[in-house]
């Protein structure tokens, strides 16, 4: 019924954001006749009200419970969106028997916790990305997963955005030939640096999401990491590097080069929006994806995303992100469709895994100034 969902990618040749917003609205109307499935958000921070935000456009989805160590933030998310149960303990939501199913969301360095937490209760789990910290503890949690055989998918939507499932089914058809270059740049607004406050790394928090789509495009192991730092703003107040710049070497001998950081200015996406849009449609701030083989060459840059708009406001063009709100709600459906159809997520614990090594393989390699060796 999802055939653009079911491997969670849209086939070769399908970009069009028309065509996959239409099929996604013809697929809600069969979905009605679905049962509800009760979901459950631990931590509802930015992107854990974004999560009910866009599941609450599936009819089938029932909101059952929130859970945040700020009980205030939690009553007022529970509140806006008619949540009935809220709780400043996971442990307690994942005793509620009417929650099926979770969504992580939670700082990423405490995903340990209340993952492993689900996965002991039999719920069913979405972690945002990256998995953990540390290999550590995302072995922990791998491991609780697969003791309790629950369905796990970590949350790398950048798969959803039609543009960049168009390369993956570029790539899989065979049309690249052998790969023997890539290069991913992704540029972060430096106010949501500022907003975190030195609390995760540029590596961690933006490069794993291009780490995630080479390692999905490709189907090889990294093997070999170097990485060097760019500092500035960030590594003055709160001592984390700006930008990273990063040489990945994989098995078959391609060749990576990785660039992310926080460089689009702090008012990159401060314009006023139109009331139809949503806080989550935002500006995409710039990223590009290319991929060259023995055979074809595939590239993917954004902004722009076949929209611009210019007011009295400011000077110039405003590049707005309409795709992201589809890509939000193609990932939880999807999700959804890999319990219903009793399926294993495309991004399980074994690939949140693989970009979180590469990422901290980085880190090592600035650190120590010199090519870091994978397996860790």
């Amino acid at each position: 019924m999802l055939s653009r969902l079911e491997t969670g990618y849209f086939p070769a040749g399908v970009s069009d954001i028309s065509v996959a917003v239409a099929e996604f609205d013809s697929n809600v109307e069969v979905m009605y006749e679905m049962r509800e499935v009760g979901l459950g958000y631990v931590g509802v921070g930015l992107m854990g009200e974004g999560h009910i935000y866009f599941s609450r456009q599936l009819p089938y989805v029932k909101p059952v419970a929130v859970a945040d160590t700020d009980l205030g933030r939690a009553k007022e998310v529970a509140a806006k969106y008619a949540i009935p149960n809220v709780y400043s303990d996971y442990h307690r939501l994942m005793e509620n028997e009417d929650v099926e199913a979770v969504v992580i969301a939670t700082p990423e360095d405490v995903h340990r916790g209340p993952a492993v937490a689900a996965a002991e209760s039999g719920k069913h789990m979405l972690l945002e990305k990256p998995m953990a910290h540390t290999l550590q503890d995302a072995n922990a949690i791998a491991d609780a997963c697969r003791k309790s055989g629950i369905k796990t998918m970590i949350g790398y939507v950048y798969r959803f955005f039609p543009q960049m499932s168009a390369v993956k089914g570029f790539v899989e058809e065979g049309l690249l030939g052998e790969p023997v270059t890539a290069a991913a740049r992704i540029d972060g607004d430096i106010s949501e640096g500022m907003r975190l406050k030195g609390r995760t790394t540029v590596q961690l928090y933006v490069g794993v999401h291009v780490i995630d789509l080479l390692l999905w495009y490709l189907q090889d192991n990294v093997i070999s990491v170097y990485a060097e730092a760019a500092d500035g703003e960030l590594m003055r107040e709160f001592g984390v590097h700006d930008s990273l710049c990063m040489l990945l070497r994989f098995r078959s001998g391609t060749v990576a080069y990785v660039q992310c950081g926080w460089g689009a200015p702090t008012n990159w996406a401060g314009w006023k929006k139109p009331s139809a849009w949503s806080s989550y449609y935002g500006n995409i701030t710039p990223h590009n994806i290319q991929l060259v083989g023995t055979k074809g060459i595939a590239e993917v840059s954004l902004p722009p995303e076949g929209v611009y708009a210019a007011d009295q406001e400011s000077v110039g063009v405003k590049l707005p992100s309409l795709v992201a709100p589809l890509a939000y709600r193609l990932q939880i459906e999807y999700f959804l469709q890999c319990l219903r159809e009793d399926k294993t997520p495309s991004a399980g614990c074994e690939e949140g895994y693989r970009s979180l090594e590469v990422a901290l393989a980085a880190t090592k390699s600035c650190a120590e100034r010199r090519p870091i060796g994978l397996p860790l």
